[in-house]
C-alpha cells in the first residue's frame, strides 16, 4: 500500500517544511537505500511486524487481557494494509495563482503544479530544489508501493483533472478482471485523459465523469457525492464480473483524497464487514509546527501547542505568532508530527470535507 499527504489552509507553508524536514514527513515513509539488496532483507525480517516501523497511534489497541493469536491476527491485517516498502515512485501536485495573474479573463482560483518521478523523493535534487523554493496553501503529496507494473511516472499519484487533483491509498481488488467493466463506465472524455494503467487512475476518471466539468468548482457535497458514486461503480463492476467465490475476496481498500485547491474531500473506505482499510489521520493543529514561520521545524518531535509560544528549542525568533497561524486542516496516512494529541485517526468509511472557509464535515459515507 501507498502513503499521501495533504495540507490545505489559509496559510501558505513551504514545501520543504511538510514534506522534507518533519522527522516523520510523507518523503520518509520508506525503506532507506530502496534499490539494495540491505532494503529486501530488512523488509523480509520485519515482515510480520512491519507495523512497529510506522507510526500509526490508534490503529492497534493494547489489551493485555485480549488472546495472543487474536492479537497477532489484528497486526497482521494492520501490516498488510499499511507495508512500509513504498519505493515505486511518488509525486507531488501544488496549487498557484500564477496563471490566474496571466489569464485573468479565462482562469480563477488556484491551479495545480506537478512533479512526478520513478526515484527515491529525498535523492531527486529537482525535487528538493521545487520544495525548498515553492509555498501553497493547497499539496497533495503521495508515495507509491505499485499494486502492479510497470514503475513508470504515468502511473504516479496525484492525477490531474482540469483545476482537480486526485490521490489513493489502497487497491481495487481483481482490478485486471474488471478493468473493461470499469472503462466502460468511464466518459468518453474521461478515458481520453487516462494515460497509465493503474487502478487509481481509473478510479479517479470514475469520479470525475460523475462531478463533471474539471474547471469548474463543486461543492464539498457534490464532490463526496461524486466519490460514492465512483466507489458503488467499482463494486457494481465487481458483482457484474466476478464469480461468486472472487466476490467474496474481493473487498476495495480506498483511501481517496481530491481537491480543487480551495476545497478538500478524502475517505478512508473498505467495504467488509470486519476488515480495517489503511490508516488516516486527520490534524487541525500540527501545521503550526511545521511552519517554520511559526516554530523550529527540527523540534517537532514533542513539541504541543501549549508550547508554540516558548519557541521550544530554537535559537531564532519567530517571525509571526504562532496564533496568527491561518486555518488548515491535514489529512495524512501516517501523522507527520509526534505529538499524538493533535492528531485524530479518522473512523473506518468517514469521509471528512473541508470547505473554503475551513468549515470540517465528518460523516459516514453512504455508498
Amino acid at each position: 500500500m501507498c502513503r499521501w499527504f495533504a495540507f490545505i489552509s489559509h496559510e501558505p507553508v513551504l514545501l520543504e517544511d511538510v514534506l522534507i524536514d518533519p522527522k516523520h514527513a510523507i518523503t520518509k515513509q520508506v525503506l532507506h537505500h530502496a534499490f539494495t539488496i540491505d532494503t529486501i532483507l530488512t523488509y523480509l525480517f520485519f515482515r510480520y511486524r512491519q507495523v512497529h516501523d510506522h507510526y500509526l497511534p490508534g490503529l492497534v489497541h493494547h489489551d493485555p487481557t485480549q488472546p495472543r493469536d487474536k492479537v497477532e491476527a489484528e497486526e497482521a491485517e494492520v501490516a498488510l494494509r499499511n507495508r512500509l516498502l513504498n519505493i515505486d515512485g511518488f509525486g507531488v501536485a501544488w496549487y498557484t495563482d500564477t496563471r490566474a495573474k496571466y489569464e485573468p479573463d479565462f482562469t480563477s482560483g488556484p491551479r495545480p503544479a506537478m512533479y512526478k518521478s520513478v526515484v527515491p523523493a529525498l535523492t531527486d535534487p529537482t525535487f528538493t530544489y521545487i520544495c525548498g523554493n515553492t509555498d501553497s496553501r493547497t499539496i497533495l503529496a503521495h508515495v507509491r508501493a505499485a499494486s502492479a507494473p510497470p514503475i513508470v511516472e504515468t502511473n504516479n499519484h496525484p492525477f490531474i483533472w482540469g483545476r482537480h487533483s486526485f490521490m489513493h491509498n489502497g487497491s481495487v481488488a481483481n482490478f485486471g478482471k474488471i478493468r473493461l467493466a470499469i472503462s466502460r463506465k468511464i466518459s468518453a472524455e474521461n478515458f481520453a485523459l487516462i494515460k497509465g494503467n493503474s487502478d487509481t487512475e481509473h478510479v479517479a476518471a470514475l469520479y470525475f465523469t460523475h462531478l463533471g466539468d474539471t474547471n469548474k468548482t463543486y461543492t464539498v457535497e457534490e464532490m463526496r457525492d461524486a466519490l460514492a458514486s465512483a466507489i458503488k461503480d467499482v463494486a457494481d463492476a465487481q458483482a457484474e464480473i466476478l464469480s461468486p467465490e472472487e466476490l467474496q475476496k474481493s473487498a476495495n481498500s480506498l483511501n481517496l483524497c481530491t481537491t480543487d485547491g480551495e476545497q478538500m474531500v478524502a475517505v478512508r473506505y473498505r467495504n467488509h464487514a470486519t476488515e480495517q482499510p489503511p490508516s488516516l489521520y486527520v490534524s487541525t493543529r500540527a501545521g503550526v509546527v511545521l511552519n517554520r514561520k511559526f516554530v523550529n521545524v527540527e523540534n517537532d518531535n514533542n513539541v504541543t501547542p501549549q508550547q508554540f509560544t516558548d519557541n521550544v528549542g530554537s535559537a531564532r525568533e519567530l517571525e509571526h505568532e504562532p496564533n496568527d497561524h491561518g486555518l488548515h486542516v491535514i489529512v495524512a496516512s501516517e501523522p507527520t508530527t509526534f505529538d499524538v494529541d493533535s492528531w485524530k485517526l479518522l473512523d473506518k468509511n468517514d469521509i471528512i470535507m473541508i470547505d473554503k472557509d475551513m468549515n470540517i464535515q465528518v460523516m459516514a459515507l453512504k455508498v
